[in-house]
């Protein structure tokens, strides 16, 4: 305890035996606080320097350390019950003795103490001071220097101040504050708060989810095991969430963040960063600058943000946003989307011209896009083609134009008055909103179209399921179609070669409110309506059957459309 000024302990003469010892490792001078008398404690209280000497001491006692160099200093007590600097009562056990001690310990030249078992104030000056808390909500101030700060037990407070400084936490919620210089902070367990302050730093969390800002400077932080929240700052940071599901925030400056085993959020801030996705289902988000965005394993979410970025998805379907500048999408392995949600014009998308790689018109700049299966349009209206492969198509809003081809496609309208056409392959058409009026054509293959509210759907050819939904459709089916109107005044189109036997069905037609058209009959058809069943299509030696269990009224059946 090198140059300190003094120490002054105070404890009750009746008081019981308190086990205390002060371990200081070179040689030392002692007064006493009354001048005159030395009153002994039982030996209870000692001072004991490197060559084993116990020196009793009195009942007030000043000590004053004149010697500088590294010193250790520990301070212990079995049978205290509170420990407290700066005026504040220490009690034993007994209750029958107290020790107050007026001034906190105050380290100049590279000094180590260990507290007590208690709420303490420990703190260094100058010099490269060592302190150690035990048990109790502590405060350790590390002063100038590069210091070590060991937290004990409880919920504890560790500032580091000025120096290149060592800072770990213990079980607790405890805060770590770096300050001035290139600090290393560790976490325990807990939910603890670490800040790095200004300087280079080197922050890791520990069990639980901790909070992390880098502060000023090139930080290193690193997520503990829990949901951790980590903030570079200004600065080139590097930031790896490690385990958890873990926030990333780069803040401004050259960033690289890692996300790891979970579902990560990434965001890179200001500059030119670099962001790579774990294993989980992670959210990448560039932000300002040319940003580099890897998603790696797991169904990931990327937007490069303003800028020419880089987007790469990695396995698993992920969701690719393009956004303003000129930027090279690649979804990688999986079905993966490119959205264009935030396109307020319409643009057109064409996945045959090119399924490696094609140029995209009508957005922010010309984007770059490989191994993309899926597209999202924008607020305007969109023309969307797919390939032979099986597609998403979905136009958002606007009036779109959205055209499968072949494969199995999934195609989606959304507000606006909307074009499906499925194309060859077993598709899925369906529009989402009831506003606008949209027409679906299944197209070849066993199709299955929904539309909702004043809609037309088409079909040409297949065994298809048609669903109007509510309003006032139309809907055309064919050979082995199976058509439902719902809610509204339907029409039902019955479109066929007439070149084979044949039947399709109306599950729910309802006489003297929907119709049942049917254009292109030749000349010799004869149509016989079944009460109860339907009605029988006969040409040229042919018959269909087209069957609704109920019997048409007059006008119901229409011929031509």
């Amino acid at each position: 305890m090198a140059q300190i000024r003094y120490l002054s302990m105070f404890r009750h003469p009746v008081a019981t035996d308190l086990p205390v010892s002060l371990t200081h490792m070179e040689p030392a001078l002692f007064g006493y606080a009354d001048g005159t008398r030395e009153v002994l404690i039982g030996g209870s209280f000692t001072y004991e320097y490197h060559t084993g000497y116990v020196l009793p001491v009195g009942l007030a006692t000043i000590f004053t350390i004149r010697e500088g160099g590294r010193d250790i200093y520990t301070v212990t007590g079995s049978f205290v019950d509170v420990f407290a600097f700066g005026y504040r009562p220490v009690h034993d056990s007994s209750g029958a003795g107290m020790l107050q001690v007026l001034e906190t310990y105050l380290f100049k030249d590279g000094d180590e103490i260990t507290g007590l078992a208690a709420a303490e104030l420990l703190q260094g000056f100058g010099g490269d001071d060592t302190i150690r808390a035990e048990a109790g909500d502590d405060t350790l101030l590390g002063g100038i220097g590069s210091d070590q700060l060991f937290g004990g037990a409880g919920h504890d407070r560790l500032e580091g101040e000025r120096g290149d400084d060592v800072i770990s936490g213990a079980p607790g919620h405890d805060t770590l504050l770096g300050g001035d210089g290139n600090d290393h902070l560790e976490g325990g367990f807990g939910f603890d708060l670490l800040s790095g302050g200004a300087g280079d730093d080197f922050l890791r969390g520990g069990v639980g989810g901790d909070r992390m800002q880098g502060g000023d400077g090139g930080d290193t932080l690193l997520g503990g095991l829990g949901d951790d929240r980590l903030w570079g700052e200004d600065g080139n940071d590097y930031l790896f969430g490690f385990n958890g599901r873990d926030t990333l925030l780069g803040g401004a400056g050259r960033d690289t963040l890692r996300g790891s085993t979970n579902a990560d959020y990434l965001d890179g801030g200001a500059d030119h960063d670099r962001l790579v996705g774990g294993q989980g289902g992670d959210t990448l988000l560039g932000g300002d600058g040319n940003d580099r965005l890897f998603g790696r394993l797991g169904p990931d979410e990327l937007r490069g943000g303003p800028g020419d970025d880089r987007v790469y998805g990695g396995s698993g379907d992920d969701l690719l946003l393009a956004d303003a500048g000129d930027d090279q999408l690649d979804g990688g392995p999986g079905s993966d989307t490119l959205s264009f949600q935030l396109a307020r014009d319409g643009l057109e998308f064409d996945l045959a011209t090119g399924t490696l790689r094609m140029a995209v018109r009508a957005l922010f700049g010309t984007d770059t896009v490989v191994s993309i299966e899926n597209v999202t349009g924008g607020y305007g209206a969109d023309t969307l083609f797919g390939d032979a492969e099986a597609n998403r198509l979905d136009g958002g809003g606007g009036d779109d134009l959205l055209h499968g081809r072949d494969g199995d496609d999934r195609l989606i309208g959304g507000h606006g008055d909307d074009r499906l056409e499925g194309g060859a392959g077993n598709d899925t058409l369906e529009v989402v909103s009831g506003f606008g009026f949209d027409t679906l054509s299944g197209g070849a293959g066993d199709d299955l179209l929904i539309a909702a509210a004043l809609d037309r759907v088409a079909y040409m050819e297949g065994y298809d399921q048609l669903g109007g939904g509510d309003g006032n459709d139309t809907l055309w089916g064919g050979y082995n179609a199976r058509m439902t109107g719902g809610a509204g005044a339907d029409v039902f189109v019955f479109s066929a070669p007439m070149n084979r036997d044949g039947e399709a069905a109306i599950t729910d037609f309802e006489p003297g409110h929907d119709r049942i058209a049917l254009p292109g009959l030749p000349e010799a058809a004869v149509v016989m309506p079944v009460a109860g069943t339907g009605l029988v299509i006969e040409a040229g030696g042919v018959a269909v059957t087209l069957r609704f269990a109920a019997t048409p009224e007059e006008g119901d059946i229409v011929f031509g459309y």
